[in-house]
């Protein structure tokens, strides 16, 4: 019993070390970048417009509205696929205390086909409306009460 065991100690140990040898031996399979700045690592803050026209791994359709003194801008990204659509929305606002673009919203949309961004005054609302000739269009999918957002106008001296 004894050889047994210790056999299987050894034989471990073995296994072991060829696979650490494995796994420090270099791949051979090529690495991708992904861009860290992609779909859904868009910066948190940046200094000006063209910092954030300049961000994300796919072009993106950009908006700018405002609302109440405050500047808003809404990137909409179609990104391309063989399939289904995928669409991701991102929500910025101006701080006019730091004097920056401020990310307050990322919506992830699929089998959406098409979106557009509708500012509802009236209701203080950012709405993103399905607008593609399926059973989305005319929906509201994201939904945003901008009485939830500050530009931080209060902090201003």
């Amino acid at each position: 019993m004894k050889t047994i065991v210790t056999g299987m100690v050894v034989l471990a140990a073995v296994v072991i070390e060829a696979r650490a040898a494995e796994i420090e031996q270099p791949s051979q399979t090529p690495v991708v970048k992904i861009d860290p700045q992609g779909p859904h690592c868009w910066p948190r803050s940046v200094k000006t417009k063209d910092e954030l026209r300049k961000k994300g791994l796919f072009p993106a359709d950009w908006k700018w509205l405002e609302y109440d003194g405050m500047q808003i801008g809404i990137a909409v990204v179609d990104r391309p696929t063989d399939s289904e659509s995928y669409i991701d929305v991102f929500g910025y606002i101006y701080n006019q205390s730091f004097k920056e673009w401020r990310h307050f919203l990322t919506a992830d949309l699929r089998n959406a086909g098409d979106v557009k961004i509708d500012l509802d005054m009236k209701h203080g609302a950012l709405k993103v409306v399905g607008a593609a000739k399926n059973d989305l269009n005319g929906r509201v999918l994201v939904l945003w009460d901008l009485a939830a957002l500050s530009d931080d106008r209060a902090y201003v001296r």
